[in-house]
């Protein structure tokens, strides 16, 4: 049993350090496979302690539980820490509120704060198409950030390294 809660304390490290390495707009790459190394070890290691004990074979259940520890953190680094880092946070769907409710297109520089996983100082552009709003938030360089996209009554939220133009083609908008 403490075997297990040490694969869980393990789980946690890994899935913080994913937090603090994944950025958007950048590849996630690096953090998957930190993660992946990491959690690899905590599976080599218990497959060691398994074959001291008999082998997977007469534990199953506690292998197959030690496989899905192991996965957890991976799959939250692949799949959650970008969009669970806009959900969590309130300054961009705040932004884009003000923004359409105000109409205020063009570009401004923020100074302090963040949005999702993008720290300041960061801009902050909206601008309008024949079907809706573009509002996007990256670094001053523009190389990445967020982009909230309404077009209708369709809403997306993305994680870009490139171009608007070429944002608006990878999500399927003209």
């Amino acid at each position: 049993m403490a075997g297990v809660a040490a694969t869980i304390l393990v789980d946690a490290v890994a899935g913080f350090l994913g937090w603090e390495l994944v950025q958007p707009g950048e590849t996630l790459i690096g953090p998957v496979s930190l993660v992946a190394l990491i959690m690899a070890l905590t599976g080599t290691a218990w497959s060691y302690a398994l074959k001291l004990v008999g082998g997977w074979r007469s534990h199953r259940w506690l292998w197959f539980s030690v496989v899905a520890l192991c996965l957890v953190p991976l799959l939250w680094t692949y799949f959650g820490i970008l969009p669970s880092s806009l959900r969590w946070d309130t300054t961009g769907p705040a932004t884009v509120q003000q923004i359409l409710t105000s109409a205020t297109l063009g570009c401004r520089e923020v100074d302090t704060g963040s949005v999702g996983l993008l720290n300041a100082p960061y801009e902050v552009c909206a601008t309008t198409t024949s079907v809706g709003y573009d509002i996007e938030f990256e670094t001053l360089d523009q190389t990445r950030g967020y982009a909230y996209i309404q077009h209708g009554q369709t809403r997306r939220v993305v994680s870009r390294s490139v171009r608007a133009s070429s944002l608006r083609s990878l999500v399927g908008i003209q």
